[in-house]
């Protein structure tokens, strides 16, 4: 067995130098420190492999020796890095691209005003909290943050989106380890608009004047989303009137178009705009105000909503008025919008299906990407049950109870048809519309 070395420390001015030999080859190495004691830590570092029982071993202890320098390498460096502000950090890695998978995206403008504005819910937090820079963020303070998320007035979606926002910034601005990874969700529901029912459709759309009229005849038949309908133009809208091609602003870098054949309502409205003047945006002064601040627009459509007597948020969220006093009162919870431009496109799709438009038809005109997404804007009525239960067959012979009598009158049908067995149907619905009238 090989004689182990213990090599010799010498010193050199005031460096400490190692001398030792390997297989009768004579070594030396400055360890670059003039204290005693450090110089034999480097000493014992350096000849731990030479003193491995065996070839495993000492290829083991090499390779903790290259990682503890590689560390030692990194934290140095780490260190003599300027700190990022947290502060700065947007304006040095804006979130203006979206990656999935290998398909990357520019975002839109209102996309990345969204991402702004997650990220500044963590930016004023950590500001109250005195973090200033990036890099001093840990992970008991992304605790910290969840946990006052949590108990804040924010929906449990929101919480999670503001979470992703972080995770992707951490990840822009390179931090290691990224103190957002493996967060856990909030469990949430979604809460979608609804559909409008027919009389609030005829409220709404019979009401409204001007660009108004345009915009909710584009959501009710086309299923547009807001942004969508306010920035159709002319050059998507064929000259006979009879389709539109455009390509969907959520899902343009799909690069899929939708091609929407033009309801007759919608084409008698479109042709009141002579030919000549059908050029730029089909609602111009509704588009300038979107793109200028699309808030504008949402708050002109609730108001129209609410001037229609529809109600915008879900009983027992947000503002109630009292209808005896008037007078305005917080139930204490947040409020769960329900009604909104995209309560159209809800009304699209289920009016859709309701006149029998097979699924699979809704989904291209709507550009859902998948049926589960679909199913999310399918609102099933009382009627619609009901028709749908009524449709099954009798199979033991039994005679259904007409359609059309109602409801009312089915358990007086019953119980006649239980005392006149041998009546006829047409006897038992003689003797119901005498007893009404």
């Amino acid at each position: 067995m090989a004689r182990r070395t213990t090599g010799r420390l010498y010193l050199r001015g005031s460096t400490y130098w190692l001398e030792y030999y390997t297989a009768g080859e004579r070594h030396q190495h400055s360890l670059r420190v003039t204290n005693e004691e450090a110089a034999k830590l480097e000493r014992d570092r350096i000849l731990a492999p030479l003193a491995a029982r065996d070839a495993q071993q000492r290829r083991r202890m090499v390779a903790d020796s290259l990682r503890t320098a590689s560390e030692v390498t990194a934290a140095a460096e780490l260190a003599a890095r300027r700190k990022l502000p947290l502060s700065e950090v947007w304006t040095r890695y804006p979130y203006e691209v979206n990656t999935r998978g290998t398909t990357e995206r520019r975002l839109s403008e209102s996309s990345v005003s969204d991402f702004r504005s997650l990220w500044d819910h963590f930016t004023s937090w950590a500001e109250g909290c005195k973090l200033v820079n990036i890099e001093d963020v840990t992970g008991a303070h992304v605790e910290t943050f969840r946990r006052d998320l949590a108990r804040s007035n924010l929906s449990a979606d929101r919480v999670n989106k503001i979470f992703l926002t972080c995770r992707a910034m951490f990840r822009a601005a390179k931090i290691e380890p990224n103190p957002f990874n493996g967060f856990r969700k909030l469990a949430h529901k979604s809460n979608g608009r609804r559909e409008l029912t027919e009389p609030e459709l005829r409220a709404v759309c019979g009401s409204a004047k001007g660009e108004l009229r345009t915009l909710y005849a584009i959501g009710l038949y086309c299923g547009f989303r807001l942004g969508d309908a306010c920035q159709l133009d002319w050059s998507e809208v064929a000259r006979d009137l009879s389709r539109i091609i455009r390509e969907p602003s959520k899902t343009r870098y799909k690069g899929t178009e939708l091609v929407i054949p033009i309801h007759p309502v919608l084409a008698a409205i479109l042709a009141e705009t002579p030919s000549a003047q059908r050029v730029g945006p089909v609602v111009p002064e509704t588009c300038a105000a979107y793109k200028a601040n699309s808030t504008t627009v949402v708050r002109k459509v609730s108001e129209h909503f609410t001037a229609c007597g529809i109600r915008l948020h879900r009983p027992g969220t947000g503002i109630e008025r009292d209808p005896a006093t008037g007078k305005r009162t917080s139930t204490g919870r947040r409020a769960v919008v329900e009604v909104g431009y995209h309560s159209m496109r809800h009304s699209f799709v289920s009016l859709a299906a309701r006149q029998g438009v097979p699924l699979h038809v809704i989904q291209a005109l709507c550009g859902h990407s998948t049926p589960a997404v679909q199913r999310l804007y399918l609102h099933n009525t009382d009627q619609d049950t009901r028709q749908a239960i009524d449709s099954l067959p009798s199979m033991d012979g039994t005679k259904a109870l007409p359609l059309a009598v109602a409801p009312a009158c089915a358990d007086l049908l019953s119980e006649l048809a239980r005392l006149a067995p041998r009546a006829t149907e047409a006897q038992l619905l003689a003797a119901v519309a005498a007893l009404q009238a």
